[in-house]
């Protein structure tokens, strides 16, 4: 299985999204995401064998952190190809979050990735050229739990696509 830890999005936050990247679509080349994937990564885990998921689950239930908001922020691209919408910054409750998971996840012996954190909701992939992003319309919401997400590939109508899955939710446990 293939898994990560992240945000899940509120509605308005998709659909602020979904209207900027509907618009994006037109100057720039790249394969844009469905509203349905947009999600903002704490920690990526990669392949994770099934037996060893609820081991991560008390992994995760352990972690300790307090309830935050996000606001949606500016656009941008990353060298290999992702096309993105950043979160205002400075948001210390995510930042406190994502190090928490990182920390719980180190203390357990869990393997992921550990590059440094740049909180961004990925709305394409793949891009042949940036084009002219357009502004977000402001969206804000309250952050009351981390999820673990399983990233996996299957055959649609139109072909093969990845659907991200949540398997397992933690709420906040600090005030």
């Amino acid at each position: 299985m293939r898994l990560f830890v992240g945000l899940e999005l509120c509605d308005e936050a998709r659909g602020a999204l979904a209207v900027a990247s509907s618009i994006w679509q037109k100057s720039a080349r790249a394969r844009f995401y469905e509203p349905d994937r947009y999600h903002l990564t704490l920690a990526f885990l990669g392949e994770v064998l099934p037996e060893r998921v609820p081991l991560l689950e008390n992994t995760l239930r352990r972690i300790r952190w307090s309830p935050f908001v996000i606001e949606g922020g500016e656009a941008g691209s990353f060298p290999a190809g992702a096309l993105f919408y950043g979160v205002k910054t400075p948001c210390p409750g995510l930042f406190a979050a994502q190090n928490a998971v990182a920390e719980s996840l180190r203390a357990d012996g869990w393997s992921f990735d550990e590059k440094p954190f740049r909180p961004h909701i990925t709305v394409a992939r793949q891009a042949k050229s940036v084009g002219d992003p357009p502004p977000l319309a402001p969206w804000r919401q309250e952050v009351r739990h981390v999820t673990l997400f399983e990233s996996a590939r299957h055959e649609t109508d139109g072909g093969s696509r990845l659907f991200y899955t949540s398997i397992f939710r933690t709420e906040a446990n600090l005030p």
